[in-house]
């Protein structure tokens, strides 16, 4: 659809702007809306900057009478192409960004899909609270986001992912209706089979699918295992099919990255701010799969994180005019580099996690040194390192340059050796 005159039309009809025309500032935007942070590029139709939920519902029914795309987006932080496309690129990070309401005693925060992850947390901080998944682009990934991509991070392994940590979500349908997705008792979970309309049409064709014992048998085949907590499938359908919980269309809705339902407001479970003695320590290893059998006793250990940072990346902070200084804690020429971080109440106590799992490592013959680093200044050096990671990678010298082609693949812990093998 190229009718300039259907877009000047839907223009007139909202509040916010609509850039499509061929004038230079409207060329600008689309251009600059034909890329996310991947290597992807497609010049859409058209960008929409959409004020509130009636600019966002005209913009549906516009794009469903003319057979086209709407792809709602907020940072454009996106590593493999989601956010890219021909249609309408729906930019809802201007408008909807405002914290709604915070309830300290049952720790939960109502937001709008713009909110930033770490805007979130500046304001959750003097209550004691926060939002537990982090993205390594947490000072710009929008709650929305995060939502579409199912996004986890560093802490991923005791602060989970954004599907576990959404309690419900106000969305708009393909029909401009608007339904809320929420946890749904036996009974509830029955009515939502009876309503009228599109809401719940979703749910029986949903129940119909689940239902199906031969579509159970694929599901159970062909998904992840159910121990790998960290990753983003598609669909999770895997999820929705498990009856040991409560039925919440959000686990559905978490990852499908804004091809189901358009986000107008997430209600998301808050935790306490971890305990602030914080300690790294840094296993060397000479090889790679010896690392990854470290991994495995290490997340025995239950630290707060456990990271790979591999020779690759670390040579490229060799002579770095600014990652050179966070070599400090490198011992040698290793292959790879396991951080393990645990957390306290007292350096005492947090140490002596560190140092049972260093004890451990020793016996098993695994690592060849154990750096530990304490203090803010040090473990930041150090976790700069790993976050630098996909940006040291693309400073290679000369014009060929690395190139995106997955985000967040994950394997489950103890295939690792193998897998990396």
């Amino acid at each position: 659809m190229k009718d300039q005159n259907q877009l000047a039309l839907l223009a007139s009809q909202l509040k916010g702007e609509l850039f499509y025309t061929s004038e230079t500032k409207d060329q600008t935007m689309l251009l600059a809306y034909s890329t996310d942070a991947s290597v992807y590029q497609e010049k859409p139709l058209a960008v929409a900057i959409p004020v509130d939920i009636d600019d966002i519902k005209k913009l549906i029914d516009f794009a469903q009478q003319h057979r086209i795309t709407i792809i709602p987006r907020t940072a454009g932080t996106s590593l493999a192409g989601q956010v890219v496309g021909h249609g309408i690129i729906m930019d809802i990070s201007r408008y909807f960004n405002g914290i709604i309401e915070l309830n300290v005693e049952e720790q939960w925060v109502r937001v709008q899909p713009g909110v930033i992850r770490d805007d979130l947390n500046n304001y959750l901080k003097p209550f004691g609270l926060m939002f537990g998944p982090e993205t390594s682009t947490a000072s710009r990934a929008m709650i929305g986001g995060m939502i579409g991509n199912n996004s986890s991070g560093l802490h991923s392994i005791v602060w989970g992912d954004t599907r576990h940590n959404l309690i419900s979500a106000q969305v708009l349908l393909d029909d401009c209706s608007e339904a809320t997705f929420e946890k749904l008792d036996e009974a509830s979970y029955f009515n939502k089979l009876l309503l009228p309309g599109r809401e719940g049409d979703i749910y029986r064709n949903i129940n119909k699918l689940l239902i199906d014992p031969g579509h159970l048998s694929a599901i159970e085949a062909g998904y992840p295992k159910r121990s790998i907590t960290r990753r983003n499938t598609g669909y999770a359908l895997d999820i929705l099919s498990d009856r040991s919980e409560p039925f919440n269309m959000c686990n559905l809705l978490a990852g499908s990255e804004g091809t189901l339902a358009i986000v107008t407001e997430a209600k998301l479970k808050l935790m306490p701010l971890p305990p602030q003695e914080l300690g790294l320590l840094c296993v060397h290893f000479a090889d790679m799969v010896e690392c990854m059998h470290g991994n495995v006793i290490a997340l025995e250990h239950r630290p707060e994180a456990s990271e790979l940072v591999d020779k690759y990346i670390m040579d490229f902070t060799v002579g770095h005019p600014t990652y050179q200084y966070n070599r400090f804690f490198i011992d040698g020429d290793p292959q790879a580099l396991l951080i393990v971080e645990f957390r306290g109440h007292t350096a005492a106590e947090t140490e002596a996690k560190a140092m049972a799992l260093k004890a451990d490592l020793v016996s098993r013959g695994l690592g060849y040194a154990y750096p530990y680093i304490t203090g803010i200044e040090k473990t930041n050096l150090v976790w700069d390192v790993r976050k630098a990671g996909l940006g040291l990678i693309r400073n290679l010298p000369g014009d060929s340059q690395p190139v995106n082609l997955i985000e967040d693949c994950a394997v489950s812990p103890e295939d690792l050796p193998a897998y990396v093998a």
